[in-house]
């Protein structure tokens, strides 16, 4: 009994580092992806872009409406995958 019990605390511990990179994996994924649509959308060749310095010249709706479609494609990918 104790080396079973053994057995299941090193698979659990194996399992909790494993979520815990693929969690770290899955941050720096985000982060990145987050910075190129930022990026993508400030700078737009030699006009302001979407957000600009000067948020009252700037575009931040078509930011935030960009974001909404992202998020319903996310949730639509999610419940093909769930299904």
């Amino acid at each position: 009994l104790p080396a079973a019990t053994r057995r299941c605390q090193l698979i659990s511990g194996k399992s909790s580092a494993s979520g815990t990179i693929r969690g770290d994996l899955a941050m720096t994924a985000y982060t990145r992806y987050s910075s190129v649509i930022v990026t993508a959308v400030s700078t737009r060749g030699s006009g302001l872009g979407w957000i600009p310095d000067n948020l009252n010249r700037g575009h931040l709706d078509y930011f935030f409406w960009l974001l909404t479609i992202l998020n319903a494609v996310n949730f639509v990918v999610y419940l093909w995958i769930a299904n």
